[in-house]
């Protein structure tokens, strides 16, 4: 074989790493230590040659492999500033993305039993209810959603534990795919290879939520107006599905109550926070995927306001940090709407545990 006399581009460089290419791995990492000027780019990365008794990562570790370039980006950057760096950048994600190519064959989904045990646990603490709701958390990366959801239960308005919390981004952590990826932060394919799986778990939870009338707060980006209104709609289409089954005492049976709760924060504030999670959750989020679906959420959650018989209330907190500042909507008003009575059986009948409660209830909880 003919000996490499330059060093690789990025893509031979990312193909080397997948193939175990001892050839061109040591032509990146070493051609620089055969250059004889004193304190150049070359003689400084002179450290990476298999000389100096650590092997190059080769073959089937692509983990390691992955970390010894985030390595070499670190020394380049010492060594010759910012240009090299960026040329290290680009031959990580390359190798990321070949990764993800390479490893996509051998992710199976889990069988359909371990998602039903999964979805049981995300559904175990909700009770079956006569007027059920469903929230949709809005907010894009690094608004804050979870510590929103936390700052709300606090405050009494919303129930926390009477509720279903369907989020993707818990749901990650069931997948095999994101379990054997040590690294920390995650790699990006990690992100993009368990998405889909994800996705389809939070709507397996969410359509037994609607079908057994059990409360639920979706946790998401909301960043596809269409999408979300279709899943509003037919998910109050399943909570509605008791009156075809002939079933018996279901008088006091309410559709599904449906709220929007936007979780908003500045996007430098996002971030930040996205950063930040990063180190501490290992979770990855590119900032050009922060900037562009904040704007897209921002859009849609608008559009769905204002969307005739979507939405039975909105609510818009900022969360920039310092507690939660109500743009529209109050915390009592969502303390209003996620009242609800549970079901129990009685003589053949299903009684509210207040009836009494019920026409008041219907008052508060309905905003068109």
């Amino acid at each position: 074989m003919k000996a490499v006399t330059q060093s690789p581009s990025a893509l031979q460089y990312a193909c080397a790493l997948l193939q175990g290419d001892r050839q061109i791995l040591t032509a990146a990492g070493v051609l620089a230590s055969e250059d004889p000027v004193p304190g150049s780019m070359t003689s400084q990365c002179a450290e990476h040659h298999p000389a100096d008794g650590r092997a190059l990562p080769c073959g089937g570790d692509w983990d390691q492999q992955l970390q010894y370039m985030r390595e070499l980006e670190g020394r380049l950057r010492s060594a010759t500033g910012l240009a090299a760096a960026e040329a290290a950048r680009e031959v990580t994600k390359c190798a990321e993305r070949l990764q993800g190519l390479a490893r996509v064959k051998m992710d199976t989904f889990l069988s359909e039993w371990e998602h039903a045990e999964i979805v049981e646990r995300l559904t175990q603490k909700a009770e079956v209810m006569q007027n059920p709701f469903g929230i949709w958390l809005a907010g894009g990366p690094g608004s804050g959603k979870g510590h929103a959801l936390q700052e709300l239960s606090r405050m009494g308005a919303l129930p926390f534990g009477a509720f279903a919390h369907l989020d993707v981004d818990k749901n990650r952590e069931y997948l095999p795919a994101w379990i054997n990826d040590r690294n920390k932060p995650k790699l990006v394919p990690s992100v993009e290879r368990t998405q889909y799986e994800a996705g389809y778990i939070n709507d397996l939870a969410m359509t037994l939520c609607a079908r057994q009338r059990l409360n639920f707060v979706i946790d998401g980006t909301m960043r596809n107006t269409q999408q979300t209104v279709r899943s509003m709609f037919r998910m109050r289409k399943l909570a509605d599905q008791w009156k075809h089954l002939g079933a018996r005492g279901t008088r006091h049976m309410k559709r599904l109550r449906v709220a929007v709760v936007f979780v908003d924060a500045d996007i430098e504030v996002c971030l930040e926070r996205v950063a930040q999670r990063a180190l501490k959750t290992g979770r990855p989020v590119q900032h050009d995927f922060v900037k562009e679906c904040n704007q897209l959420c921002r859009d849609s959650v608008k559009a769905i306001a204002k969307a005739p018989g979507c939405v039975d209330l909105f609510v818009h907190v900022k969360n920039n940090g310092g507690g939660l500042d109500f743009v529209a909507g109050s915390a009592q008003l969502l303390k209003a709407f996620v009242s609800t009575n549970p079901v129990v059986a009685e003589s053949e009948d299903l009684r509210l545990h207040d009836p009494s409660s019920l026409t008041e209830l219907s008052a508060k909880s309905h905003w068109h």
